[in-house]
């Protein structure tokens, strides 16, 4: 009777323990990815490595905890991967996942996913996982909607500024802020780093009124910075010409600024290497 009780108590001892953490279950990707869709539930992915200490601690600090659980186990199925195991190579190519752990929230009907690179307390991956099943309350959304409502200036900085930083995808926000705020501060602040990251994320043009300020004053940035800026120019020349079957106008280009960059250039990078290099990409897109 004794040794029964024990057992019933261990039982029950456990199933409590295991409603109270993070339950992941044996499944593949593919397999997780379907039972999420029909449980209509999110699929979270903690990509791990057996040798990764981080992905140690999350096991010890973070899953176990209860409130954690409880919303995983509502909203969530959760599933873990070894990413160094070959048939996991695709989830991590899919993924883009470069470092261990790798958490990811994926949303089956959306597409939606965030991400979160190394290890995270239990309150940022619960953040996380609450953006994912309600994407109106993330940080760049909020940001956007603040823009929306005062059209200023700053606001319309901070939602960049915020999006660039935020855990899910936010390519769509930062095209649509980038170009409203190239439409209507047509004038790049060379010292504003906010900015210079849309100067840099821009479709220049040698011609572009910002790029001719910009090489006037081409002594007072970093050479990485120029040669980076010569290159983005470049590769925007050389769409130009493919598209419209004319190498001369990617020669034309090299003719005009390579001399203008060139002190900034890394030595290896010759006119004539420019030219050979593009000429042979050019006709090879042909």
């Amino acid at each position: 009777m004794i040794k029964i009780f024990s057992i019933i108590v261990f039982t029950l001892g456990f199933s409590i323990i295991m409603n109270g953490q993070v339950n992941f279950q044996a499944l593949t990707f593919e397999e997780g990815l379907k039972q999420a869709e029909q449980q209509n539930k999110m699929l979270f992915i903690d990509v791990f490595a057996v040798w990764c200490g981080p992905c140690k601690m999350l096991d010890r600090d973070v899953f176990p905890d209860k409130k954690l659980g409880k919303y995983f186990d509502e909203h969530f199925v959760s599933v873990k991967i070894d990413g160094d195991k070959p048939e996991n190579r695709e989830v991590r190519e899919l993924f883009e996942v470069d470092a261990y752990p790798t958490l990811l929230f994926i949303d089956p009907m959306s597409g939606n996913v965030r991400k979160i690179r190394g290890f995270a307390d239990v309150s940022e991956v619960l953040k996380e996982a609450q953006y994912l099943v309600n994407p109106r309350t993330t940080p760049t959304v909020q940001a956007r909607e603040k823009y929306l409502a005062s059209q200023e200036k700053a606001d319309l900085k901070n939602w960049i500024a915020i999006a660039l930083e935020d855990n899910g995808d936010t390519s769509d926000d930062l095209e649509q802020a980038f170009e409203l705020f190239i439409q209507n501060y047509p004038e790049i602040d060379f010292t504003d780093e906010i900015e210079m990251i849309i100067f840099l994320s821009n479709d220049n043009e040698i011609s572009d009124p910002n790029v001719v300020r910009y090489i006037a004053q081409m002594h007072e940035f970093d050479p990485e910075l120029n040669q980076y800026v010569f290159i983005n120019l470049l590769e925007n020349h050389l769409l130009e010409a493919m598209l419209a079957n004319d190498f001369s106008l990617i020669e034309k280009f090299v003719a005009n600024a390579y001399h203008q960059f060139e002190p900034y250039l890394d030595e290896s990078i010759s006119m004539d290497a420019i030219l050979a290099e593009v000429k042979n990409y050019f006709e090879s897109e042909e």
